[in-house]
């Protein structure tokens, strides 16, 4: 009876408390497995977001260089087409490139695509946009 009643017997706080498993949710090598897990999704996410972010820095400054006439003195004039081809191919560089450091781009669902391109381009419009403005690397 001293269970039910809860009149704080040995048995009653041990029933009553909650172990350090209960709490995580198993035993302990699953809550390093889900550490563990999460690390690597921090990981893959941290990665993902810099190359995207550098790579697309990276296509601004070379559409400025491949992608951008200057005559004399004059503002430069962007030849857009050619700009967002650059854009484009580094997008889909991109893709390979996560796969040979590692990450698994069949685990990439839309939503990760269009993140991936949203930075890049982004970044590229930004950086291309600068240099036009204070006709950087001219």
């Amino acid at each position: 009876m001293a269970t039910e009643t809860g009149d704080g017997s040995a048995g009653d706080t041990e029933a009553s408390e909650p172990t350090d498993d209960a709490l995580t949710g198993g035993s302990g090598t699953g809550e390093s497995d889900e550490i563990t897990e999460q690390v690597d999704q921090f990981t893959r996410s941290v990665t993902v977001t810099t190359v995207a972010t550098l790579l697309g820095i990276v296509a601004g400054v070379a559409s400025m260089l491949f992608a951008t006439t200057t005559t004399g003195n004059a503002s430069p004039e962007p030849d857009n087409l050619i700009g967002v081809a650059i854009v484009a191919a580094t997008v889909f560089v991109q893709f390979p490139l996560y796969s040979s450091i590692g990450i698994d781009t069949d685990e990439f669902g839309l939503k990760t695509q269009l993140y991936v391109f949203a930075m890049t381009f982004f970044m590229w419009f930004i950086t291309w946009t600068v240099l036009l403005t204070t006709n950087g690397l001219v």
